[in-house]
């Protein structure tokens, strides 16, 4: 299973996915991996951010802050995370904050 890193220098990567057109997103799923030797890689926090032009950008807060969304703790096991109310966007940007041995990650984008 393949999955989306970042080396540890860039010092703000995020990864973006383009939903063709606007959406009601209400949850985020994500993932971790097993690396070289079974070593396990994941995200352990990230924020999202959002847009319905990709020109004007939005963070998704919570009571007036950037909410840090808790992620995975093992390599394998799925995490979802729902947003307390629907964001409504086409382009979802994912920023890990913390991570254990690599910034690395599957994920899913969920919409109704």
């Amino acid at each position: 299973i393949t999955g989306w890193a970042k080396a540890a220098s860039d010092g703000d990567p995020w990864i973006q996915v383009d939903l063709l057109r606007a959406h009601r997103v209400i949850t985020i799923a994500t993932w971790g991996r097993l690396g070289g030797n079974e070593q396990e890689q994941y995200t352990k926090t990230y924020t999202i951010s959002h847009s319905v032009n990709s020109d004007v950008w939005e963070v998704f807060t919570e009571n007036g802050l950037e909410k840090i969304f808790i992620g995975n703790s093992d390599g394998v096991n799925r995490v979802e995370n729902n947003f307390s109310e629907p964001i409504h966007a086409r382009f979802v940007r994912l920023h890990p904050r913390e991570f254990y041995s690599y910034r690395t990650l599957r994920w899913d984008v969920i919409v109704c």
